[in-house]
């Protein structure tokens, strides 16, 4: 009866408080790839600027991707520089040569208004990443969570 009780208080933690989610696609490489583990808290609403979240796009349907435009932000790509508020943006987080391109057509210079309520995300694979470009600002309760905690994968 007891490992009933910790399996019931376990479930409740687990879609309450914490999850644990595996990592599918290269769209947040180099700093998540493919089968990566990685820790979410669903607790507190408090998300900063390039706070990794899980957001929900459909049903059943997970994206991670970093925010990059908080509600009232301007966001700007200016020849693959990303600027917020007109401020140029250091992302250490991504691979050396990567580039932020606008679109898939290669566009250069791109602007997004992110509206109360709203943030801007984007992969940190930009070239290889669907997308605030692509699908425009998402609604603060498509967020499922913050990623708090990425397990270490062992390898042979």
């Amino acid at each position: 009866s007891i490992i009933q009780v910790f399996l019931l208080l376990f479930s409740i933690m687990n879609f309450q408080f914490l999850s644990i989610s595996t990592v599918e696609g290269s769209s947040m490489e180099p700093s998540f790839y493919e089968n990566d583990n990685i820790l979410v808290s669903h607790v507190g609403d408090d998300y900063q600027r390039f706070d990794v979240v899980v957001i929900k796009m459909a049903d059943k349907v997970y994206y991670i991707k970093r925010i990059i435009g908080l509600p009232g932000d301007y966001v700007e790509i200016i020849d693959n520089q990303l600027y917020v508020n007109g401020f140029i943006q250091e992302q250490d987080f991504l691979a050396t040569n990567s580039l932020t391109v606008c679109d898939v057509f290669g566009e250069t210079t791109c602007a997004f208004t992110v509206p109360e309520g709203e943030y801007f995300v984007l992969g940190d694979n930009r070239e290889n990443s669907e997308d605030s470009r692509i699908f425009g600002t998402i609604d603060y309760d498509q967020i499922e969570g913050k990623v708090v905690y990425q397990f270490q994968t062992v390898l042979d």
